[in-house]
C-alpha cells in the first residue's frame, strides 16, 4: 500500500513541478529500490517501508515548498 501511495505522490510531483531532471531521476531511483529491494530480500520489508515513508515525507515537504516559492514570486532555476 505504501508503494501505491508514494508513486501517486511521485507521479503528482513530476507532472506539477518544474524541478531539475536530475531530482527527478535520483528520487525515480531510491524510490525503485525501496519498492523492489523486498523482492528480493524479505528481511528488509520493514527498512523498504520505512524508506518509503522518508521518500513520501520529503516529496510532500518539497512540494510545499515549491508552491510557497512561487506564491512569494522566488523562481529556482
Amino acid at each position: 500500500m505504501a508503494t501505491i501511495f508514494i508513486l501517486s505522490v511521485f507521479a503528482y510531483f513530476v507532472l506539477k513541478y518544474d524541478v531539475h531532471v536530475i531530482e527527478k531521476l535520483v528520487l525515480l531511483a531510491l524510490i525503485a529500490t525501496a519498492a523492489l529491494l523486498p523482492l528480493t530480500w524479505p528481511q528488509a520489508r520493514v527498512a523498504c517501508a520505512v524508506a518509503q515513508g522518508f521518500f513520501g515525507v520529503y516529496i510532500v515537504l518539497r512540494m510545499h515548498y515549491l508552491r510557497a516559492a512561487e506564491q512569494r514570486g522566488i523562481v529556482w532555476k
